[in-house]
């Protein structure tokens, strides 16, 4: 146990260099496929705060009559199983596209570094969506906060595509806008799902 908290420390600071666009943040991750499959403890990680985000902000899609028909267990399946699937979505259309792309020997390394990534993500934008739905962010500081963040989680997510998988900046562009249209369809299915 011990050593598995140590590997989650050392792989929390690969992203930190990594945030900070130094590749020498690889150096903190097993980039094997055994490094890549327990890389998605990083879920595991975040899930806390993510329920803590449901539980403090009502989902919006859901009104009072949608409550009484369908329960409140509904919203709250439809989100864990959106949870899952945001998390194993992309990975997989990615290592379909590697093979065609020439970059599945780097793909593991990718995934684990992709992984481990999404912990700063949820950590940059769930403040900002907790923040502004209770209220205490006006909503045009809000929106001006997420366009900053994810102007920044863009450039960030691409370095990682770039230099994990060695594509060209187009592609590693293109990767960061599937990921994102990938969550958008998600989300969408989720709230009208819900």
């Amino acid at each position: 146990m011990i050593r598995y908290a140590r590997d989650v420390v050392i792989s929390l600071y690969g992203v930190w260099r990594l945030a900070h666009f130094d590749p020498r943040g690889y150096a903190c991750f097993d980039l094997s496929p055994d490094g890549a499959r327990r890389s998605f403890f990083a879920a595991v990680l975040v899930a806390p705060f993510y329920a803590l985000m449901l539980a403090v902000l009502p989902p919006a899609a859901q009104t009072t009559a949608d409550a009484a028909a369908h329960g409140t267990l509904r919203p709250l399946l439809m989100e864990i199983i959106a949870y899952v699937i945001t998390w194993t979505a992309y990975p997989v259309v990615v290592e379909t596209l590697s093979r065609p792309l020439g970059v599945r020997k780097r793909f593991e390394g990718y995934l684990t570094a992709y992984n481990w990534s999404m912990v700063l993500q949820y950590a940059v934008f769930m403040p900002i969506t907790i923040l502004v739905g209770l209220g205490w962010v006006p909503p045009d500081l809000g929106q001006l906060c997420w366009l900053v963040a994810f102007v920044l989680m863009f450039a960030f997510l691409w370095f990682v595509a770039r230099s994990a998988l060695g594509v060209p900046p187009a592609t590693a562009a293109g990767l960061v806008i599937l990921d994102v249209l990938l969550s958008m369809l998600i989300d969408g299915i989720t709230i009208s799902l819900s």
